[in-house]
């Protein structure tokens, strides 16, 4: 893949290294979900987990809208692009690396 990402996403990373927000997001790329929901689910206080849903979507991993029958609350729901972004990334460093080791079996042959 040409014109991929140059460099890590770093600052993705590290918001995703926190074990509460690595579970957020994996339960919301499950089902979009009000941090009440979320945090039922996650067996945790909601204001930890709106505390979370605040950092993770002023980095942009997440996004917001008006719940429909309650216009108070928000469903929240990952973004789809910052995540292609780092499968972009990994799938650089895969091919990069398949073709510096061309034979699975010997990770020791550097070409």
């Amino acid at each position: 893949m040409t014109g991929g990402p140059s460099h890590p996403p770093c600052q993705r990373w590290t918001l995703l290294a926190e074990p509460m927000r690595q579970r957020i997001v994996w339960a919301l790329a499950h089902q979009p979900r009000t941090p009440t929901r979320l945090a039922h689910a996650l067996g945790c206080s909601q204001p930890l987990v709106s505390k979370h849903l605040c950092i993770l979507r002023a980095a942009g991993l997440v996004e917001s809208r008006a719940h429909p029958r309650d216009r108070r609350a928000h469903i929240y729901d990952i973004r789809r692009e910052p995540f292609d972004n780092i499968e972009d990334w990994l799938d650089i460093i895969q091919r990069n690396y398949r073709r510096r080791h061309p034979n699975p079996t010997d990770p020791y042959t550097w070409n």
